[in-house]
C-alpha cells in the first residue's frame, strides 16, 4: 500500500511539472508558439472564426483563457493540463506499468505534443485512452471519445478505423506485407499526389485544406518526399518487425490491438512518402501506442533488467533528438 501511495504522490509531481513546463515556456522557443500567438492574439469571439482553419474546442480555450489572461501561455497551460491529464488517466485506466509508461511518453512523445503539435496531443492522449473501450468493446464510450478527439483535431476521424479491428487475434504474415504494400504504392508516387488533389474536392473543408496544404508545401520544395531509407522510416519498420517477431511472447491485453494500429502507421507512412509531411504527422499520431507495446515487449523477456535499460537509453536519445529537433533546431 505504502508504494502504491509513494508512486502515486511520484506521478503527481511529475504530472505538475510537465504541465509547467510546457505551459509556462518561452513563445518563440518551438516553431509553432509564435503563431500559436498570433493566432490567440487575432481572436475575436467564437461566432467569427473559422472552423475550416482550427477546430471548435481549440477556439472554446482560447475564448475560456482570454477570460483570465491576454498571454498565450493561458493557453499553453489549458492545453498541457488536458493533455497531460488525459495520458497520465489512460496509463492508470489500461493498468501499464505507471512509472515505466510515463518515462515512455515523456521520452518518445512529450515534446512533439505538449510543445509543437498541441492540439493533435490532445487528440492523441484520448486515442491511447480508446484503447479500453475497442479492447472491451465498449462501442458508444469510444465514438464519444473519437468526437472529443475529432473537436480537438479534425486528423481524428482516422481513428474510427480501429474499432473494427480484431483484438485477439493476428494474422502475422498478412501484417508482415503491409509495410511492404505501403512501399510499392508510395513508390507511385505523383499519381497518388494528383489522384489526393482529385479526391480532395469531395471532402468537408476543414479536411480538404490541411491535404492540400501539405501537398502544396511538397511542391513548393518546403519538404522533400520521405526516403525509404531515412533514418525514420528505417528504425519505425525495424521497431515494427521486431514486435511483429515477439508478439507470441507479448501477453499484455493491449498488444494485439496496439501492434496491427502500429502496422497501419507504418503503411501509411509508405503509402504517403511522397508527401512527406502528411505522410509523417498522420503516422506520427497512430504511434501513441508504443507505450504499451514497449512496455509489452519488455515484459516478454525473462531477463527484464538488460532489455529495461536499453529501452530507457535509447528512449533518452530519442528524447535528445526531439529535443534539439523540435525546440533548437
Amino acid at each position: 500500500m505504502y508504494s502504491i501511495h509513494k508512486n502515486t504522490i511520484y506521478l503527481f509531481f511529475i504530472a505538475i511539472i510537465l504541465i509547467l513546463l510546457s505551459g509556462l515556456r518561452v513563445v518563440g522557443g518551438d516553431p509553432d508558439s509564435l503563431s500559436y500567438e498570433m493566432h490567440y492574439n487575432s481572436f475575436i469571439s467564437l461566432f467569427e472564426s473559422n472552423y475550416t482553419q482550427h477546430e471548435p474546442f481549440h477556439y472554446i480555450l482560447i475564448a475560456f483563457s482570454k477570460q483570465f489572461t491576454d498571454s498565450v501561455n493561458g493557453l499553453f497551460l489549458l492545453y498541457s493540463l488536458i493533455q497531460i491529464s488525459i495520458i497520465f488517466y489512460a496509463i492508470n485506466k489500461l493498468r501499464l506499468d505507471k512509472l515505466l509508461a510515463v518515462a515512455i511518453y515523456i521520452c518518445l512523445f512529450y515534446i512533439l505534443y505538449a510543445f509543437v503539435q498541441i492540439r493533435v496531443g490532445v487528440s492523441v492522449s484520448i486515442f491511447l485512452l480508446s484503447l479500453y473501450d475497442i479492447v472491451n468493446r465498449n462501442k458508444m464510450s469510444f465514438y464519444v471519445k473519437m468526437l472529443f478527439a475529432f473537436l480537438f483535431h479534425y486528423t481524428a476521424i482516422i481513428y474510427l478505423f480501429f474499432f473494427m479491428l480484431d483484438t485477439k487475434h493476428i494474422n502475422r504474415i498478412i501484417y508482415a506485407l503491409l509495410p511492404i504494400i505501403g512501399i510499392i504504392v508510395g513508390l507511385l508516387g505523383k499519381s497518388i499526389i494528383f489522384n489526393l488533389v482529385e479526391i480532395s474536392n469531395f471532402l468537408p473543408d476543414f479536411i480538404s485544406n490541411k491535404l492540400l496544404h501539405s501537398i502544396a508545401l511538397v511542391k513548393e520544395g518546403y519538404f522533400h518526399p520521405l526516403s525509404i531509407l531515412s533514418g525514420y522510416t528505417v528504425f519505425k519498420l525495424l521497431l515494427y518487425y521486431t514486435f511483429l517477431i515477439s508478439v507470441p511472447y507479448m501477453k499484455g491485453k493491449y498488444t494485439i490491438v496496439s501492434l496491427k494500429v502500429f502496422g497501419w502507421s507504418i503503411f501509411i507512412m509508405y503509402l504517403f512518402m511522397s508527401i512527406s509531411i502528411f505522410a509523417v504527422r498522420l503516422s506520427d499520431i497512430l504511434a501513441i501506442v508504443l507505450i504499451p507495446l514497449i512496455i509489452d515487449f519488455i515484459k516478454s523477456f525473462k531477463q527484464k533488467e538488460i532489455i529495461l535499460i536499453s529501452v530507457l537509453y535509447f528512449s533518452f536519445v530519442m528524447f535528445a533528438y526531439s529535443y534539439f529537433g523540435y525546440l533548437k533546431g
